[in-house]
């Protein structure tokens, strides 16, 4: 099936009135309200399949901070996937979309005046039919911090749409690994969950990258660090009891056939840790560890060194906390762990250790079945608490993934993550300025790769892009006719400007040309800093009624016309102090301007030479 949002007009919502928004880029929609009148023709130079085979649209919304383009994607959501019933919205909205290649209107409140073969959906049930015919996916990696719990639906997921933001995701990736979305969760298992599963779905997208040959795979492996580290944290309030633990536990491995292994030492660590970590401290108060401590001496007096010293340690532990489910669930999956690193440390070549923390190479990772053992990091309550997971770009790195790096590795992650049904439905993607935080040359690369990854990942549906940016990077390789520019009055009214009206030509347009548009830059390329800064320079100079002094020059004005980088300016500046200077320091100009006439002078020599 072949479905297409095209056009909506939004009469009034959160801010935002009477503005049309053309979405497809085949054709150009034109609403008059004083008239109530649509008119449409073809876009020129459109060509179908420009992106990817599978790509129908891919539209920019592109404006400054504060014009709207993020309320636009809140309005597609709210209004196309059940966010708000079509009653509450205003009753001179309305939305266009193609089904077949037929076009279809709905407006909740009254008819259109159409000139040219549109059709109208009559009825909710034939509403419910589009809403329910496609996927929406919405994508933000930045967060907003006012209330999670907001009505904002960029915030929430309705019907068939899958929210994939920042804001959602650390909302609720805690319910999504305990099952349970009605328990009140703590600041920190929101904040832990969400990390280990970011982490998670980085490393799926490792997998993906490593297994799939294709230019995405390999541009996004270039980004991916090449190793993960797993630190134990040391840091407790609970660690009053940690040497006890941590000396009754040496004094028990010493007797068993684990002390011959150099990774004892990160073994015993990752106990102590773990015990006094999980929810095992709060049964302090019922069994204190004195008494812990002391059962444990009294089984090291009878144990026989015939079974695997992990299990038999555990079972003791299930003795002494029989009547605690809770700790004993923690404990088994404790156990779990024990005995999997014990396993997987044997081979150094793999992991490299120390007794606090453990190295290994994502592209080994593999072989010794990590991810699925560390599934369990999710099981556990609080085991974040105790075992900081992250990425390096070399063993025990202390430095993590930049911003930029997980900014697009977490981009790609949660979209290769998404698993869909079998009924191939189109999907239309909302992209909140994904640009955000990644490096210019990134930037130029981004549409590249999306399309590229958008036409393997999804290679059985029909995709629809909807983004929005403010950078020059991302408008230079779209066309015009897939662009709309979001600009605000004089009286903060947010209004759009056709980029086919007003002749802007972008698709492979120069960056600088770009910058320089009023559009992006209505006050020239120099920061404010820079330009206050000159401005006061000019002025001290031009209040200068007697003559300069070298030594004045050097100490107050010199190095404050050197550090200009604008070669035009700091010369023009020089001109206009130097009828103040006194004759040694017009000398140091003239000096200056000599090694200026000798660089030309040996430029002219060698075009004289070509």
């Amino acid at each position: 099936m072949f479905m297409e949002l095209l056009y909506i007009w939004i009469e009034n919502y959160k801010g935002i009135s009477q503005i049309g928004v053309n979405l497809s880029n085949k054709y150009r929609f034109n609403y008059k309200k004083d008239t109530n009148t649509l008119t449409f023709k073809e876009t020129p130079n459109y060509t179908a399949d420009f992106f990817a085979d599978n790509i129908s649209n891919l539209t920019g919304l592109i404006g400054k901070n504060g014009t709207g383009k993020t309320t636009i994607l809140r309005y597609i959501i709210d209004y196309l996937s059940d966010g708000t019933a079509e009653e509450d919205l205003n009753k001179d909205s309305f939305f266009i979309y193609s089904k077949e290649s037929i076009i279809y209107y709905y407006k909740y409140g009254g008819n259109l005046e159409i000139e040219g073969k549109i059709e109208r959906i009559d009825s909710q049930i034939d509403l419910r039919s589009y809403k329910t015919s496609y996927y929406l996916i919405f994508i933000s990696n930045h967060f907003d911090p006012t209330p999670l719990y907001s009505i904002d639906p960029t915030k929430n997921e309705y019907g068939y749409s899958k929210n994939l933001s920042t804001n959602y995701l650390l909302t609720n990736d805690v319910k999504t690994l305990s099952n349970d979305d009605k328990k009140e969760y703590t600041y920190n298992e929101h904040v832990y969950s969400f990390a280990a599963t970011e982490l998670f779905r980085i490393v799926k997208l490792f997998n993906w990258a490593r297994n799939d040959s294709n230019e995405t795979g390999e541009f996004i492996m270039d980004k991916v660090p090449q190793f993960m580290n797993i630190r134990l944290n040391m840091g407790s309030s609970n660690y009053t009891h940690y040497e006890h633990l941590n000396k009754v536990l040496k004094f028990y491995f010493n007797k068993t056939d684990l002390k011959k292994k150099t990774h004892i030492g990160f073994l015993i660590n990752i106990l102590c840790v773990g015990l006094l970590h999980i929810d095992f401290h709060k049964f302090l108060n019922f069994i204190p560890i004195t008494n812990v401590i002391d059962k444990i001496y009294d089984f090291i007096g009878t144990y026989k060194n015939q079974r695997n010293p992990i299990e038999s340690l555990f079972e003791q532990f299930k003795i002494i906390y029989n009547n605690f489910t809770t700790a004993l669930e923690q404990l088994e999956i404790l156990k779990d762990f024990l005995i999997f690193f014990d396993k997987s440390l044997d081979n150094d070549v793999i992991i490299k250790y120390v007794d606090q923390a453990l190295s290994i190479k994502l592209v080994d990772a593999v072989h010794i079945e990590l991810f699925p053992m560390l599934q369990k990091y999710f099981d556990l309550k609080k085991i974040g608490d105790y075992l900081q997971l992250y990425f390096s770009h070399e063993y025990f790195g202390e430095s993590t993934i930049s911003s930029g790096e997980y900014t697009l590795l977490s981009f790609f992650g949660r979209l290769q993550e998404l698993k869909w049904d079998e009924d191939k439905k189109p999907i239309l993607i909302l992209i909140d300025e994904a640009e955000l935080a990644l490096h210019p040359q990134w930037q130029k690369q981004f549409i590249y790769y999306l399309t590229k990854f958008i036409q393997i990942k999804f290679k059985h549906r029909k995709v629809q892009i909807i983004l929005t940016s403010h950078s020059p990077f991302i408008i230079s390789d779209l066309p015009p006719h897939c662009l709309i520019f979001l600009d605000k009055t004089s009286e903060n009214k947010t209004v759009i400007e056709d980029s086919l009206i007003n002749h802007k030509e972008t698709f492979g347009a120069n960056i600088h040309e770009l910058f320089t548009e009023s559009f992006f830059l209505n006050d020239g390329l120099m920061g404010t800093f820079a330009k206050k800064k000159i401005n006061e320079l000019i002025s001290d100079i031009e209040n200068v009624h007697n003559i300069i002094s070298e030594k004045t020059y050097n100490e107050k004005y010199r190095k404050r016309i050197n550090i200009i980088g604008e070669r035009f300016l700091r010369k023009k500046i020089d001109e206009l102090i130097a009828p103040k200077l006194e004759n040694n320091a017009i000398d140091e100009l003239i000096e200056d301007r000599k090694k200026d006439i000798e660089l030309l002078e040996r430029l002219r020599k060698e075009n004289d030479k070509n």
